[in-house]
């Protein structure tokens, strides 16, 4: 996942004009998560199997708050709610 190369931000003066301005983060500075393994496979799954997904940040501090799974069978264990990976960590 990353930040797209070009962002717009919206900008009102004091005086009420409204403008758009472009910014770009280099790539070395953006902020991005590599996961691994990226893909997982369960092959004639045992109830108790466990995989382990590393999760890094690169570049900046990165929050996670929760997770999306779509599939009831599986489920994230040692969560610990909400956490802050440090860059490079």
């Amino acid at each position: 996942m990353q930040c797209e190369d070009r962002i717009n931000a919206e900008i009102t003066y004091d005086n009420g004009t409204p403008d758009i301005a472009q910014y770009s983060i280099s790539a070395d500075k953006k902020p991005k998560l590599e996961i691994s393994p990226y893909t997982v496979v369960f092959n004639d799954v045992v109830a108790s199997e466990e995989k382990t997904i590393a999760i890094t940040a690169r570049n900046a501090d990165v929050e996670i708050d929760g997770t999306t799974l779509d599939n009831t069978k599986f489920v994230v264990t040692d969560w610990g709610g909400s956490i802050i990976i440090p860059p490079n960590n």
